[in-house]
């Protein structure tokens, strides 16, 4: 037989192609038995230890989380049910607080840009403001009628 891999898989295949019976042994057999399962670890080829994932990184004061408007919900979804409960609430709290932000400066340019408008808009005409005395309410000034006009005189 040619020379392969020592590993769980190969064992359990090989000791079904061995076995009379066609059972063999299977991979959780070998991991429960001490002896098996400490020449197994003499003779694999992997030796280390699983590389452990990122954690996701918290999230400091200075830095803003980036969300994308078009980004896959599925794999955030994802990614998020393998965070703890700590780093999804320090997640949350990052997110309230850009937003906190983002909705100030929304505020202050916008009262800017008010601002800006009334500064740059041109000033009303002036308008002849007429005023009537409280008796010519009604009454014909040099063939004009007053502000107020009747109805139905």
């Amino acid at each position: 037989m040619a020379q392969r891999a020592v590993s769980l898989a190969a064992i359990a295949t090989t000791s079904k192609a061995i076995d009379p019976t066609g059972r063999g042994i299977s991979t959780s057999a070998i991991l429960g038995n001490p002896e098996a399962r400490t020449c197994y670890e003499q003779h694999r080829r992997w030796n280390g230890t699983r590389a452990t994932r990122p954690t996701p990184r918290a999230w400091a004061d200075d830095t803003r989380p980036r969300v994308g408007a078009h980004r896959d919900v599925a794999r955030a979804r994802q990614r998020y049910r393998r965070w703890t409960k700590g780093l999804l609430i320090e997640r949350l709290l990052a997110v309230e607080r850009a937003y906190a932000e983002q909705e100030d400066r929304w505020l202050r340019v916008n009262d800017e840009l008010l601002a800006w408008q009334l500064g740059a808009a041109p000033a009303p005409p002036d308008r002849a403001i007429v005023r009537a005395e409280p008796t010519d309410i009604g009454v014909p000034r040099h063939g004009y009628e007053s502000a107020v006009t009747h109805r139905g005189d």
